[in-house]
């Protein structure tokens, strides 16, 4: 058994869908022939679709489906008149339609092609399918005279809308015009392909081919809406004013002869929650509760002219308190009172923009006196009318009243920068654009002198005319002043005669300075963001750049030389110094190169490396030739000073006086030779490295006073008395006995050479501790290493030393005394002797002299642990 197709249920839908719209259209105005040939044409589409609904049920005879196929073909062959004659009145076709028998005639067509469908001439009896029943076009010529006949009206009716839509200046005609064109050619288009096209394309006609009236629901869609929504249709005067009251944005409200409210518009409703139509009755009294006196306020409203407003409060159905403002009109009569019409305005968005308003400004003056900048408002004299808290402060003020009313340039703009200043003020005033910044100095309450860079505005009165000047004012005396220090800066960079370099945190060159350019050849957009590595030399190890890169990577300096490659390939030495750049926050951000350019230095060094490794082999040659010589020369001066002995003692017999003077001047020459020579071999030793000391616990005070025997005698010829003053009568201490016996002789006699007969030299022996030692400002007191000394001062009174002499009395060879005109012998080499022994003692010796005449003091310290 067949089922019945669901095809026939959606016909159903469409034609109940029709019928809605129809109402609906009646429904807005039932008086409008717009209206009225709309919904006729929205009928025929409900008929065609009632008549679908029956036909396409399989379950039903051929004669049930036949008679179904009359009543929808009705529709479908009469909507092309009701269609010509909705585009005719809503085009405004008001000739057309005035022409006698116009629409009759237009009939017509349509009543002749339902004629012929009903001696089935357009139609053959229908035919059964799975899906219900469909008829098939007749093999006449009349289909093709139906399609020529319905879309020429279709065709005359869209051009009519067109052409008014685009003479008619208002954008809603348009809207309309456009809205209905689209919905009408895209009902045509999918009902033409279907009934007519695609049975041709695809040779095929059936139930599927028969949804025109489905697709038509678009096209009547569109009208419904331009009609209702779009306001298409001719309105009547009640109609009119009935829309206009209630589509107003003002709330309205009207009140009967109680004061009740009888109506309420759209907006009213919305305001008040009170529904459009609402038959429950709400007093005046309950919705404006705050009205004074109530009801009785009603009484009070002038008779003459009817109204009054008043701000209050309402109360909405939700019991939300809302500001309003009320206009009331009475109604009136033969003087009597029937009622009243209340236009309300909501205030709620007016208040919250006052408060806004108040808000804002409170806020702004906030902003104006938080602000970084100074802010100054003159008026057209240049008083002072509006300034800021910062302003305040730069000028050095506490109340801003101080400020207001005075003139600016009279009381805050030094002479030398008064005329600019009112220049710039005067060419504002007459609406003079000033392009960028100004800068001048202005005067503090305390007289010191600011720099402010100016940004300005100008202010006009309601009638356009200047009324003065609104300006921020920056304070850069101190940004000046860095600015300044930084383009010295960078012009002392620019011209430093180091190269700089600079990368960021990957090693991409950022910077390099002239002298860079100079050197390498490579310049700064050559430069520019490359890496470093373009001047090497492929001469340095891949260990030492890493070392460089996990140095300054890990926040510290790197410092050494590398050969690099310039632009040309040829090589050079650089010394180089690298630094991490660092942000306040102690994270590297950039590297800095400091470079110098030291190849010719290297060649100066190398050469005179060379004659370093020369003089050394002739210092060798010297120190070997001075210890040969002075061994060959010991030799026979021991066989002289053994044979003068000899003569001394008498072996050759008794000498007369005159030859035991010339014995004695050979004996004393001898010794003095030989004391030279000793030197000359301590110093061979010392310059070769082989001289050394043999340190054993002494007692210290044995060795001093045998020193001072061992001297006495050249003493005793000048009349010097050499004492020796020591709270010890025993001090045992780790020396070598015979080094410092050497190193006492050789001060005394050096003291006794330099002192004037008859004077006294004084040894002064006592301990100090490490913190108590007065060492001279050029000896280094890290050398102190023991917490207790031995201090030995040798105090003469001869013509004492210089400060220099002082200092270099110790250096070899070194002499006081012109070397030409001195008085005293000796060689130079005592004093350097003593201070290598001290030395290797641990210990440090100097000379300190009160100056020129007044004597000379040498003092040794040794370690006492």
């Amino acid at each position: 058994m067949l089922a019945y197709f669901p095809i026939g249920y959606i016909h159903y839908i469409a034609f109940t869908l029709y019928v809605l719209m129809a109402v609906y259209i009646l429904k807005n105005d039932l008086t409008s022939k717009i209206n009225i040939s709309a919904a006729g044409m929205i009928i025929c589409f409900s008929l065609w679709s009632f008549g679908l609904a029956i036909k396409h049920n399989p379950l039903i005879s051929q004669q049930a489906a036949y008679n179904a196929e009359r009543i929808g073909s009705l529709g479908w062959i009469i909507f092309p008149f009701f269609t010509l004659w909705f585009f005719l009145e809503i085009s405004l076709r008001k000739k057309l339609l005035k022409i006698p028998f116009l629409l009759p005639a237009l009939l017509l067509p349509g009543l002749f092609f339902y004629t012929v469908e009903l001696l089935d001439l357009l139609q053959l009896q229908p035919v059964h399918s799975v899906y219900g029943w469909y008829s098939p076009w007749a093999e006449s010529k009349f289909p093709l005279f139906f399609q020529i006949y319905y879309l020429s009206y279709l065709i005359i009716g869209l051009a009519l809308l067109l052409e008014n839509a685009y003479k008619n200046r208002s954008t809603i005609k348009k809207r309309q015009a456009l809205v209905i064109f689209w919905g009408t050619v895209a009902a045509i288009f999918a009902g033409t392909f279907s009934e007519f096209i695609s049975p041709k394309l695809f040779n095929f006609y059936g139930v599927f081919t028969e949804l025109s009236d489905l697709y038509v629901i678009i096209w009547a869609a569109s009208i419904t809406y331009a009609v209702t929504k779009l306001s298409v249709s001719k309105p009547n005067p009640e109609n009119l004013a009935q829309k206009i009251v209630s589509s107003m944005n003002e709330s309205l409200v009207i009140l009967d002869d109680s004061f009740n409210i009888t109506y309420v518009n759209s907006s009213a409703s919305k305001l008040l929650g009170i529904p459009e139509g609402s038959r429950t009755i709400h007093n005046f009294v309950s919705v404006f509760p705050y009205i004074d006196a109530g009801i009785s306020f009603f009484d009070n409203i002038d008779k003459t002219s009817g109204s009054n407003t008043i701000k209050t409060f309402a109360i909405n159905s939700l019991g939300k308190k809302i500001p309003v403002s009320v206009s009331i009109t009475l109604i009136m009569e033969m003087n009597e009172t029937l009622g009243a019409v209340c236009l309300i305005e909501d205030r709620s968005e007016s208040i919250f923009f006052e408060e806004m308003l108040r808000k804002e400004r409170d806020l702004a003056k906030k902003y104006i006196d938080i602000a970084g900048v100074m802010l100054i408002a003159l008026n057209k004299k240049g008083q002072i009318i509006l300034i800021n808290k910062k302003g305040c402060e730069i000028l050095g003020y506490f109340d801003r009243e101080q400020l207001i009313g005075k003139n600016w340039f009279e009381y805050f703009i030094p002479e030398d920068s008064a005329a600019d200043s009112k220049n710039v003020f005067e060419r504002l005033s007459k609406n003079t654009i000033i392009e960028g910044y100004v800068e001048n100095y202005i005067i503090r309450k305390d007289g010191k002198r600011r720099l402010i860079k100016w940004s300005n505005a100008v202010m006009f009165d309601d009638n356009g005319m200047f009324s003065g000047t609104i300006s921020s004012g920056e304070d850069i005396t101190e940004d000046k002043a860095y600015h300044e220090e930084m383009a010295k800066l960078v012009a002392a960079v620019e011209q430093i005669p180091s190269m700089i370099i600079m990368t960021d945190l990957w090693g991409n060159i950022t910077y390099v300075n002239p002298k860079f350019t100079e050197v390498t050849g490579y310049t700064k957009e050559e430069t520019a963001g490359k890496n470093p590595k373009i001047l090497n030399s492929g001469e340095t190890k891949k260990e030492k750049y890493k070392e460089l890169w996990d140095t300054i990577s890990s926040g510290q300096q790197w410092k050494g030389e590398l050969r690099n490659k310039k632009k040309d390939g040829s090589l050079y030495w650089e010394s180089l110094s690298i630094s991490p750049v660092m942000d306040f926050k102690k994270r590297i951000f950039a590297y800095i190169a400091v470079k110098e350019d030291i190849t010719e230095k290297r060649k100066q060094q190398e050469i005179l490396r060379q004659n370093y490794e020369k003089l050394k082999e002739l210092d060798t040659l010297k120190t070997n030739f001075t210890s040969m010589v002075s061994h060959e020369l010991r030799t026979p001066l021991t066989s002289i000073k053994g044979f003068v002995s000899f003569l001394l003692g008498g072996v050759g017999g008794k000498l007369s006086p005159e030859q035991k003077d010339f014995v004695m001047t050979i004996k004393n020459n001898s010794d003095r030779l030989l004391s030279l020579i000793n030197d000359l071999l301590d110093l061979s030793k010392m310059e070769s490295g082989t001289f050394s000391i043999s340190k054993k616990t002494t007692d210290i005070i044995p060795v001093i006073a045998s020193s001072i025997r061992d001297i006495s005698s050249i003493a005793e010829k000048k009349t010097i008395a050499i004492k020796m003053n020591s709270a010890y009568t025993s001090l045992n201490i780790n020396i070598d006995e015979y080094r410092i016996s050497q190193v006492l002789i050789n001060l005394l006699n050096n003291s006794i050479k330099f002192s004037p007969a008859g004077s006294q030299i004084e040894i002064e022996v006592k301990e100090a501790a490490k913190e108590t030692v007065n060492l001279p400002e050029y000896e280094d007191i890290t050398k102190l290493k023991s917490e207790k000394y031995l201090t030995i001062r040798v105090i003469d009174h001869g013509p004492g030393l210089t400060k220099d002499n002082a200092r270099r009395v110790f250096d070899r060879f070194y002499q006081v005394e012109d070397i030409n005109t001195r008085k005293a012998q000796g060689t130079g080499l005592g004093l350097s002797i003593v201070e290598n022994i001290v030395q290797l003692h641990d210990g440090i010796v100097w000379a300190d002299s009160e100056g020129p005449g007044l004597g000379s003091v040498f003092t040794f310290i040794i370690p006492l642990q």
